[in-house]
């Protein structure tokens, strides 16, 4: 299984875009420096994310980015098979005596993978905070 820095950034991206999902649009700039990714970087994230229908684009002086739909519907195989070209690739059917094992580990990952979700993670970020404090 290969997840690239791609995968990684657009699930922060979309972290970020939780915290605003009852706001208007966000600007790419502003999720930028929030998550510390180049603008250049993520507006190679973006297409991908906005053809599978994760996010929804906004032109003009409003414009920016915002999850089409509620975080607690958006999973992390839909992320990952949206913007990762050769995500679990490696997982080729097997015609050897043992490849049911690597047909049944794909399917564990796809099914962990659809059980996350953007919220999950949103949660778990807002419970380490709790938790990370200095006196």
């Amino acid at each position: 299984m290969i997840i690239t820095t791609k995968g990684k950034y657009a699930i922060l991206f979309l972290v970020d875009l939780s915290k605003y999902f009852d706001s208007d649009f966000v600007s790419l700039n502003d999720v930028s420096k929030r998550i510390n990714v180049s603008k250049k970087y993520l507006e190679q994230i973006v297409p991908p994310l906005n053809k599978a229908g994760i996010i929804l684009s906004n032109k003009g002086s409003r414009g920016g980015y915002k999850l089409a739909k509620k975080p607690s519907l958006i999973n992390l195989y839909s992320v990952l098979v949206s913007v990762e070209n050769s995500f679990l690739s490696e997982f080729k059917n097997e015609s050897e005596p043992v490849g049911f094992i690597f047909d049944e580990l794909k399917e564990t990952i796809i099914n962990y993978l659809n059980q996350i979700t953007i919220q999950d993670i949103q949660d778990k970020e807002k419970e380490h905070l709790l938790y990370d404090y200095v006196i």
